[in-house]
């Protein structure tokens, strides 16, 4: 599977997520609170 993400912790708290094969691209940024949100609603099988 070719489907990988790459994580960064940044300061301020903040984590930036991106397209491991797309380094040039956006990254998505999310305080800690909604990266936990997020990881929980994928690890329930939540469309988010």
């Amino acid at each position: 599977m070719n489907n990988c993400v790459e994580a960064a912790a940044l300061s301020g708290g903040l984590l930036a997520v991106r397209d491991s094969k797309r380094t040039d691209g956006p990254a998505v940024l999310f305080t800690g609170p909604a990266w936990q949100g997020f990881l929980a609603s994928v690890r329930a099988d939540l469309h988010v």
